[in-house]
């Protein structure tokens, strides 16, 4: 996928699978339809499974779990599948080092109170840094500069990254690549196994110089994270493509973080820095593997994947102590004869903080039957409120694009027909109301903001930025 809306169905096609796992029967009928006999599928491989396993991978826990413990034979035979991977609380005084740069967008439109906030920022971080980490400090505009190169965050280093904060002002345009480049590139000259090695880069504005295209930007920063460089993007302010930090971000395996106010630059500054020394696993990689012979894995919503075979993988971000990360995917199965079947293999491939490779598997499978209301009675409410969750996210990010495309109307009602839905199915399966809450909290939110400010107003921009940053939360 492109970025972690890409691959998933528009909103519609979506909702018509969740009807179809649902099995389609709001109505309250057990009455099974006519329908012509399926095509020809391969055998079941008659391997049980549970539809809920788990794996500890010494850090933390890896789930898997599935809309439902039986599917109906002769059905469609989708279903989903929920991966969760929750790491425990790290002891952070056994921290690994780490390597940083800074990478600060010094353009004309920081002037005043974003570049004061954006040196105080640093300092802060630079502050909070041990003598067996390194910085490199970065800026741009029309160019890129290395102000210092990565050093050692001893006494000495410390003062002389603090007064070349000092000297940061506002210039020219928005380079945004080669700011990129050149704090990528001082964290690979030193890059080293055992180190955390992350890009953190701020910017406010749209890249206007250099190579400006999401898709490039996006593939270079996939090629650092496989080379084992992360990278965070903070965007400050309206005026930014939160499409473009985004994808950055997510095929970086960092993290993306919308900063509206200034004033809150510290402390997103100090939260990815806690996050950063609290790091339990690294070149963190999930695996989902078909368990038997013709079971498809369709999609997986909100994340960059990449295709093996029959496989697909999932790229992570670095996984922190306190870490919880879901991932919902859509799967199909054969559905031509009673019996078990495994559905899918997760496994979780790591590099623990020393650079110890390691890996956990978690095996879950259903049981073909005819009898629908064993089907109905198998539904996993958990489960399925992930996939609302899921589900929710796609259709706040089309309401914020058709909202930023002026659509305020067309915004307003992907927003009520979503709640209207999720509220239907969150009843029908006895959704806890801590599950669904997220769902709900985000679609009021949305749909209040979008209301209450015209696609014209100035405050506009930042609707958007919000909706689309709330639908980045909610799909991880």
């Amino acid at each position: 996928m492109n970025r972690k809306t890409a691959g998933i169905v528009g909103a519609a096609g979506s909702l018509a699978v969740i009807a179809a796992l649902l099995g389609a029967r709001d109505s309250g009928s057990s009455v099974v339809t006519t329908r012509p006999p399926p095509p020809p599928q391969p055998a079941l491989c008659g391997l049980t499974a549970p539809a809920r396993a788990s794996a500890d991978f010494g850090s933390g826990t890896l789930t898997a779990a599935l809309s439902g413990a039986k599917v109906l034979r002769g059905g469609d035979g989708e279903v989903f599948v929920a991966i969760d991977v929750v790491a425990r609380e790290a002891q952070v005084a056994s921290r690994p080092p780490m390597s940083l740069a800074i990478v600060i967008d010094h353009s004309g439109s920081m002037q005043g109170e974003k570049i004061a906030r954006a040196r105080d920022a640093a300092r802060g971080l630079i502050e909070r840094m041990g003598e067996r980490d390194r910085v490199a400090l970065i800026q741009y505009d029309d160019t890129a500069e290395t102000l210092v190169p990565s050093t050692a965050t001893d006494e000495a280093g410390k003062q002389r990254l603090l007064a070349a904060i000092e000297g940061i002002q506002d210039a020219g345009g928005t380079n945004l690549h080669g700011g990129l480049v050149l704090g990528r590139d001082q964290i690979m000259a030193a890059v080293s196994t055992g180190h955390v090695n992350r890009v953190i880069l701020l910017s406010d504005g749209n890249a206007n110089v250099g190579v400006t295209d999401i898709p490039t930007l996006a593939r270079m920063s996939g090629d650092a994270a496989e080379r084992g460089v992360r990278i965070t993007t903070v965007g400050l302010g309206n005026d930014y493509n939160e499409d473009l930090m985004e994808a950055i971000a997510e095929n970086g395996r960092g993290q993306y973080y919308y900063v509206k106010d200034a004033g809150t630059l510290d402390a997103v500054f100090a939260g990815e820095l806690k996050a950063i020394q609290a790091t339990v696993a690294t070149a963190a990689e999930l695996r989902l593997e078909p368990a038997c012979a013709g079971v498809e894995i369709v999609e997986v919503f909100g994340y960059v994947t990449r295709r093996e075979g029959a496989s697909v993988i999932v790229p992570l971000a670095d996984v922190a102590g306190g870490d919880k990360r879901k991932l919902v995917a859509r799967v199909r199965i054969p559905t031509g004869a009673d019996g078990a079947a495994g559905v899918v293999a997760a496994s979780l491939g790591f590099a623990t903080p020393a650079g110890e490779r390691r890996s956990v598997e978690a095996r879950v499978g259903v049981e073909l039957t005819s009898d629908v209301a064993a089907v109905e009675r198998s539904a996993d409410a958990e489960v399925l409120a992930k996939v609302e969750q899921a589900d929710t996210a796609v259709a706040v990010r089309r309401a914020a694009e058709a909202y930023q495309r002026g659509d305020q109307a067309g915004a307003l009602k992907v927003i009520s027909d979503k709640r209207d839905q999720a509220t239907k199915r969150a009843a029908r399966y006895k959704m806890k109301e801590a599950d669904m809450k997220p769902v709900f909290e985000n679609l009021d939110s949305m749909g209040a903001g979008m209301a209450s400010t015209a696609p014209s107003e100035p405050a506009a921009p930042a609707m958007t930025k919000a909706a689309k940053s709330a639908a980045y939360q909610l799909a991880k």
